[in-house]
């Protein structure tokens, strides 16, 4: 029995030990990672910080250089808009005045006499059916002066608008880019520039939260194959309306659309807030640190 006895006590300290040594392996473990932990959080901060002062170098560089130099080519642009709508504005007011007159001349002159030759030229017309050709000649002659009196009217009304149309855009030049039809086509096809210029979807780049975003605009897949047509789809797929306003032609040819005509366009989901929840992280040092102190706490209890 002593012999027993001893075998089984030595089993039981030998035991004891060997819990005792898993327990000291789990304790410098730990420790090693709170020790690892620490020396990333270091590094993470360190980084953070840095990064920020980066940002704060650029965007000094923009507010102090770039930003000045930007708002000094505007300012230059508005001044030499100025004068020249200031010497070039009453030249155009001139020739919209005598467009005027040329078109009021035109309808109490030129249109009834156009409307004579043609009138003319109808009963002309009917006698040919009836087989009488004696006035063939004579219509062959309002046929050509009708065509030359026409094609002069609307050769000296287009050079009149053509030069109206050049004195406003050397007058202001920034009339092309204000233009609300330049706006609304890019708008209308920015998703597809993303497609057609990277040959990736748009949401590669700048993805929709919505859950109903349309193929290739949402969030990718973590086996996203850019070769896939139906992950990646054509250009073509991106040029729906998208919810955006109708296009102009309800306007009157000619007529320019009033700048509030861009009011209606909607963001990129990608930079509508209103779609994204709110961050439940704000600092993330802080919750990258309670998030690892939360894992230890569970492995310990664990």
């Amino acid at each position: 029995m002593d012999t027993i006895d001893y075998v089984i006590g030595l089993i039981q300290d030998l035991w004891a030990y060997v819990l005792q040594v898993l327990q000291w392996l789990w304790t410098v473990l730990v420790q090693l990672g709170t020790f690892l932990w620490d020396v990333i959080l270091k590094v993470f901060e360190y980084a953070w910080t840095f990064l920020k002062k980066i940002a704060g170098l650029f965007r000094s560089l923009w507010d102090n250089f770039f930003k000045k130099i930007w708002d000094g080519i505007l300012k230059g642009v508005q001044k030499a808009q100025q004068w020249l709508e200031s010497k070039l504005g009453p030249i155009i007011s001139f020739l919209k005045r005598v467009r005027a007159l040329y078109d009021r001349w035109f309808k109490e002159f030129i249109k009834p006499l156009l409307t004579f030759l043609q009138r003319i030229r109808r009963i002309i017309q009917l006698l040919h059916f009836l087989h009488i050709h004696i006035f063939d000649g004579l219509d062959k002659l309002l046929g050509k002066i009708e065509q030359k009196i026409s094609t002069a009217v609307l050769t000296i009304r287009g050079v009149l608008n053509n030069m109206i149309d050049l004195l406003n855009i050397v007058a202001d030049p920034m009339q092309i880019i204000r233009r609300p039809t330049l706006v609304y086509s890019f708008r209308r096809v920015f998703l597809t520039c993303f497609r057609v210029f990277t040959g990736l979807p748009p949401g590669y780049f700048v993805p929709s939260p919505k859950p109903t975003a349309k193929k290739g605009t949402g969030f990718l897949p973590l086996d996203f194959d850019p070769f896939n047509a139906d992950m990646n789809p054509v250009a073509s797929s991106y040029m729906g309306n998208e919810g955006l306003p109708g296009d102009f032609s309800g306007f009157i040819e000619g007529e320019i659309p009033d700048d509030s005509a861009v009011d209606d366009l909607t963001l990129l989901d990608y930079f509508d807030d209103n779609l994204f929840l709110d961050p439940v992280c704000t600092d993330p040092a802080s919750c990258l640190q309670e998030a690892m102190t939360t894992f230890f706490q569970k492995v310990n209890i664990g």
